[in-house]
């Protein structure tokens, strides 16, 4: 399955955008279509493994992201494991 990240927080400073992402929990709880997606991928799994999804998706996570005027962006990630 391949994740999509979802934006937590997002500021413009000087036509640069700065953000961050949700990790695993907070993606669940906040967004719908990440938890119909998961809950859907543990019933129809039965090897679906709650805790090591939630380890993988969180090693993939994005602690920040910056676009410099839509043509470079830049992301600092943080190896959980």
């Amino acid at each position: 399955m391949e994740d999509s990240l979802y934006v937590k927080e997002l500021l413009k400073v000087n036509n640069t955008w700065i953000g961050n992402t949700y990790n695993y929990k907070e993606a669940y709880e906040k967004n719908y279509l990440f938890k119909w997606e998961e809950d859907d991928q543990s019933y129809n799994n039965p090897n679906f493994d709650e805790e090591e999804r939630e380890k993988e998706y969180n090693k993939k996570i994005l602690v920040i992201f910056i676009i410099e005027n839509n043509t470079r962006t830049y992301g600092l990630s943080k190896r959980r494991g």
